[in-house]
């Protein structure tokens, strides 16, 4: 991760309560050392700080106190985890063309902080909330952008909404060619949330009229007609269908 530190860094009035070099010394490492992520939370190493900034132990920690009484980064002794507080921000306002590359990565790293134990994971995602919310849509967009054409086996990136769809719908069948339907018709084009609510009630409407498979559609051809715009409402009878036999009864009775 090659970290962008802007040349206003040194004239930041955050960093004016300090006195001492020592922290904007500290600080510096803390965003540019070889551990640090896009995210700006990571497994600090207090070994290797203070092998690369020639400083003690006890002063690094010293020094990281500091900084944490003033909000500029959380630290967990115990588990070691460092979170640089307005990091991740900084680091999207880099070039389009770099941000790019760092969709996926930013995704996974974010599931990787749930998954790692992360002890300020709900105060990350409330600070970054629009943030990650436009790395998510742009996961979804590029997924979609992937899948016009792909190599067999390749390993499929579904979108979000796409697989909250798929939960939804009745019938299960050739995932992939419905997934390239929903990025050519759906995706960044209707309201995703109203699909999936239809493809709920298609689903529910299959359900109470007892509809065999075979008489579903396919979730392609569903999404391909644009099938939610139809009315799925419970059909209402007025009683028990008559058999055949009890038809033909009625016949002889009545030529």
């Amino acid at each position: 991760m090659n970290a962008v530190i802007e040349p206003t860094f040194w004239s930041d009035p955050d960093f004016d309560e300090f006195s001492e070099p020592l922290p904007l010394y500290v600080y510096l490492y803390l965003i540019s050392n070889p551990s640090v992520n896009a995210l700006g939370a990571y497994q600090f190493s207090l070994r290797r700080a203070s092998h690369d900034i020639r400083m003690d132990i006890t002063d690094i920690l010293q020094t990281i106190d500091q900084l944490v009484k003033a909000r500029k980064v959380s630290y967990d002794k115990d588990s070691n985890w460092m979170w640089v507080h307005g990091y991740f921000g900084r680091q999207f306002k880099v070039p389009l063309s770099v941000r790019k590359p760092m969709i996926v990565h930013v995704n996974r790293m974010v599931q990787s902080l749930h998954a790692d134990g992360f002890p300020w994971i709900k105060d990350f995602e409330s600070r970054y909330r629009v943030l990650l919310e436009h790395f998510q849509s742009s996961s979804s967009t590029r997924a979609c952008a992937r899948r016009t054409g792909g190599a067999i086996g390749e390993e499929i990136s579904y979108s979000r909404s796409f697989l909250e769809f798929w939960s939804q719908y009745p019938k299960k069948e050739s995932k992939q060619m419905a997934f390239k339907s929903w990025c050519r018709h759906v995706d960044g084009k209707v309201d995703e949330a109203m699909v999936i609510a239809k493809a709920k009630e298609f689903s529910t409407a299959c359900s109470e009229d007892g509809r065999e498979r075979k008489f579903i559609k396919h979730p392609t051809t569903w999404i391909n007609q644009h099938c939610w715009d139809d009315d799925y409402l419970p059909h209402k009878t007025t009683g028990r269908s008559k058999t055949l036999e009890e038809l033909k009864a009625e016949h002889r009775q009545h030529p």
